[in-house]
């Protein structure tokens, strides 16, 4: 039966006038009756911003298997709050978890078992949360003022340790190890590589380090490479790092080749990421975030609610979500055309906020549904 025999009142082929009654439209999109044509999509580079009081001085941001955004909370000490575990739906609803064992928790990344696992920088340890919110605590040698973490292609975690410099590697089962080598100092953001090796950025010389599964250590450097903060992997195979020294934006070939990208947009870098587009994402301590392109073109997105961004991670929704360490808040930031609602139930339940910032509230998003796109939205 289609939309329109159903508000006819389900007599399918019935050449009548219709009344259009609201009871009755509600009941057949309910039913999915209803197939929305998409209209313009909201503008790349708008910015949400969500707040609660439990998010205190937010750092690194990753993206969880349950489809929603994992944080680390940091709070100073004159905050009066625990260090603790946040947990952002892309609705926008804020989780908090705390334990004793959580330390000024830094890092943060999707383990392969499913669950969420983090650096500890004060009392020097490895903790793991699962999406429930169960929290574990992992200690070991060489532990030391961990920082960046990340999965590594072996099954098991691999974090940097910035007061002792050296990279260390926790099992999904907590055996730890550690590992030392030449160039290693301030080692702090660290990303698995095409190559089937980890890379990080040394804050401490101004280089870039590599390191194998079987812990053979690599050291790279460049002129233009300052205070590296955060390195990710990108669509083009390369290895893309944040200077905050410089304020540009480095790139370094699996053979250890490097490039630099500058524009005056770039200032104070810290966090990167691929995005869904193609392209990479990162943090500007200004009050920015900034992409580009692997061909070096910088696009700068600023807004209000921007307030000293410091980690950046792609979300599920098309999506980039990045914590705002001075206004103690966690932003989003459009990447790609979202895809519409089709039905009412998509608006419901502060379904409406999931759409890049499309739509008002959940009347404006009933409506475009309600109308086939014709009520646009806001």
């Amino acid at each position: 039966m289609s939309f329109i025999d159903c508000i006819a009142g389900g007599v399918p082929g019935r050449n009548r006038r219709l009344v259009l009654r609201g009871p009755v439209i509600v009941a057949c999109l309910l039913a999915g009756l209803i197939v929305v044509a998409a209209p313009a999509a909201a503008p790349i580079g708008t910015v949400s911003n969500y707040t609660d009081p439990s998010i205190s001085n937010p750092l690194a941001i990753a993206a969880g298997p349950d489809g929603a955004l994992w944080f680390t909370n940091a709070p100073h000490s004159s905050t009066g709050q625990s260090s603790s575990i946040g947990r952002i739906t892309t609705n926008g609803a804020v989780s908090n978890y705390t334990d004793p064992s959580v330390s000024f928790p830094d890092g943060i990344t999707a383990g392969p078992d499913g669950a969420l696992w983090f650096t500890n920088f004060r009392n020097g340890s490895i903790g793991r949360i699962t999406t429930s919110g169960t929290v574990s605590n992992y200690t070991g040698p060489g532990i030391s003022g961990p920082v960046g973490i990340a999965a590594g292609p072996d099954g098991a975690l691999w974090f940097t340790n910035f007061i002792n410099g050296s990279i260390g590697r926790i099992t999904t089962s907590g055996t730890v190890s550690n590992y030392t080598g030449p160039g290693i100092s301030g080692p702090y953001g660290i990303a698995a590589g095409p190559d089937g090796a980890l890379w990080f950025a040394n804050d401490g010389n101004g280089s870039i380090g590599r390191i194998t599964t079987s812990g053979t250590v690599s050291n790279y450097t460049d002129p233009s490479i300052a205070s590296p903060i955060g390195i990710a992997a990108g669509p083009d195979g390369a290895l893309w790092f944040a200077n905050a020294g410089n304020g540009s934006i480095g790139r370094i070939t699996t053979s250890g080749t490097v490039s630099n990208y500058t524009d005056p947009t770039i200032t104070v870098p810290s966090g990167i990421t691929a995005g869904p587009d193609g392209a990479l994402w990162f943090a500007n301590g200004n009050g920015s975030i900034g992409r580009i392109t692997t061909s070096g073109s910088v696009n700068d997105y600023t807004d209000p609610t921007i307030a000293g961004p410091y980690g950046i991670t792609a979300g599920p929704d098309g999506a980039l979500w990045f914590t705002n360490v001075l206004s103690n808040s966690i932003g989003r930031i459009q990447a790609l055309a979202p895809t519409l609602p089709t039905t009412i139930g998509q608006c419901q339940n502060g379904g409406w906020k999931s759409f890049g910032g499309v739509f008002k509230n959940e009347g404006d998003c009933v409506s475009f549904v309600a109308t086939n796109g014709k009520n646009g939205p806001g």
